[in-house]
């Protein structure tokens, strides 16, 4: 993955969270974190919002995103 490209790493937390895999979700979210430092979580959702996905598909994205987020201390 191209560390400064932010969708990739954003699907990547998405992925493992989805799977339950916990502790790669969280350690995919400090390398996102890297990606925009100072951004916070409303930044990675606004590229949700802006996605070309379904309503259905950007609320689940954005659930499993959320979910890896707040659980990973900073």
């Amino acid at each position: 993955l191209d560390p400064a490209f932010a969708y990739p790493q954003m699907s990547r937390v998405v992925c493992l969270q989805a799977l339950g895999r916990t502790a790669e979700a969280q350690e995919a979210v400090r390398k996102a974190r890297k990606v925009a430092p100072g951004e916070g979580l409303d930044y990675w959702l606004g590229l949700v919002r802006n996605s070309y996905f379904s309503e259905t598909d950007k609320q689940s994205f954005a659930q499993h995103f959320t979910d890896a987020w707040n659980a990973t201390p900073e």
